[in-house]
C-alpha cells in the first residue's frame, strides 16, 4: 500500500481499496462538545489508533465513564480508560 506522509508526522492518508482515504477520530464531552481528534489513514486499525491517543493525552475524563466506537473497544483500551 502507497502512503502520503505529512512533514515530520504521521502519515494522514492511506490508499485501500476503496482509493484514498483519512479516518477522523473525535473526542468529545458533554453534549458532543469536541474537544481534541486526529487523523490517520483510512486503512488503519481503529483500536491502536484509540491506544496509542489514550496513552499520549491527559484525559479530562479519566475515572469517569467513556463511551467509544466498538472498533476501539479492547481490554487494552479499558485498562488504559
Amino acid at each position: 500500500m502507497e502512503q502520503e506522509h505529512e512533514k515530520n508526522g504521521k502519515p494522514s492518508i492511506g490508499k485501500s481499496g476503496g482509493g484514498w482515504t483519512t479516518k477522523i477520530h473525535l473526542l468529545a464531552q458533554d453534549a458532543g462538545r469536541t474537544t481534541a481528534f486526529r487523523l490517520s489513514p483510512g486503512h488503519g486499525h481503529d483500536a491502536p489508533e484509540g491506544e496509542d491517543w489514550l496513552k499520549g493525552i491527559d484525559c479530562p475524563l479519566a475515572g469517569g465513564p467513556m463511551t467509544m466506537d466498538p472498533a476501539d473497544e479492547g481490554d487494552t483500551t479499558r485498562q488504559l480508560a
